[in-house]
């Protein structure tokens, strides 16, 4: 990998930038270095490395569109990965390297920010207090004039997304309900209750998840990829939605948020969201732990003790967090007559 060490020659004018590792969430978190680098480095060109195979192709195609991307290049990280990767990611270790990728060789810089962020949340835990998207800035050398990540929709695509809404929504409050996360600590266990009760009230409820339906008389953000989940989500009013990559994804349209956390802080996640977020450290002493988990140490064998920081948050809590939240935003919360 090469270093970049500024010297009275010409700045480097090739980028390749890679994240390879983490879900959508951290690769849109990553995408203000890329405007940083742009506004710092003005006539450079920037290539982003990312893994084709995570979520049916989703990193790739949230670049799509940016501005301050210039090449999309997908490199799976069990064939490649830069040194600091496989020096901290032990299942990274025996990568074999052996074809180096043409991005990493015609460049002028290489920077990795797979495990940057996760070795600056290691040693702080379990109080963390760096934001992801500092962290990866303070690496790459640059401010960028905003932080908040971008993702890029097209009108045509923009379009569907209203269609879709139209079509199985109607009109009225349209609410989007996260039903999962990639970690089962992060879950919350009531959302499907939660989004067949907005329902009953009278709210226009979606389902938002990869594999599964709050309900059957619910309609469901199911067999779409994740842009055209995007161009739905961006008509929505709000979305209720744990620690996972719909709550960026809403964040980073303009979309206001309801943060579910518990493991984690809400504070270091949507800082840069229109929204508001629960505080587990309200609930629970020991939240939020980042991922050290002292519930399941303490009764290893059972589990129905474990994430009481996700599970003592109430669907009657977030129904009311909820309609303080769209009034707020100068949306009516729907009163049954």
């Amino acid at each position: 990998m090469k270093i970049w060490k500024p010297t009275r020659r010409a700045i480097p004018m090739r980028w390749t930038v890679c994240r390879q590792l983490g879900g959508i969430g951290d690769l849109l978190m990553a995408t203000p270095v890329l405007r940083g680098l742009k506004e710092k480095y003005p006539d450079c060109h920037i290539t982003v490395a990312t893994d084709k195979y995570y979520s049916g192709g989703a990193l790739p195609m949230l670049l799509r569109g940016n501005p301050f991307v210039d090449l999309v290049v997908q490199v799976d990280p069990h064939e490649f990965v830069c040194s600091p990767t496989r020096h901290v990611r032990h299942e990274f270790r025996n990568t074999p390297n052996h074809r180096i990728p043409h991005c990493m060789i015609e460049t002028d810089c290489v920077m990795d920010l797979n495990v940057v962020c996760s070795i600056t949340e290691s040693a702080q835990q379990p109080r963390v207090t760096e934001h992801r998207t500092d962290i990866w800035c303070r690496t790459a050398g640059v401010n960028p004039s905003s932080k908040r990540p971008i993702l890029h929709l097209e009108p045509e695509e923009l379009a569907e997304g209203a269609s879709w809404c139209n079509q199985r929504l109607g009109d009225g409050v349209r609410i989007g309900v996260a039903l999962s996360t990639m970690d089962p600590a992060r879950d919350w266990l009531y959302a499907a209750e939660f989004a067949q009760r907005l329902q009953l009230l009278g709210y226009k409820v979606c389902s938002i998840d990869l594999k599964k339906k709050a309900h059957t008389k619910i309609p469901a953000m199911l067999g779409m990829h994740i842009r055209q989940v995007a161009a739905a989500v961006a008509h929505l009013d709000a979305v209720v939605s744990p620690d996972t990559g719909i709550l960026h994804v809403a964040g980073a349209l303009g979309v206001p948020v309801l943060g579910l956390f518990g493991p984690t802080d809400g504070a270091l996640r949507m800082r840069e969201y229109p929204g508001s977020y629960t505080n587990p450290s309200a609930l629970v002493t020991c939240s939020p732990c980042w991922y050290l988990h002292g519930c399941r140490k303490e009764a290893p064998k059972e589990p129905e003790k474990w994430f009481g920081c996700m599970k003592r948050i109430t669907p009657e809590f977030v129904l009311h967090e909820l309609e303080e939240m769209l009034m707020r935003f100068g949306k009516e919360p729907v009163r049954p007559v």
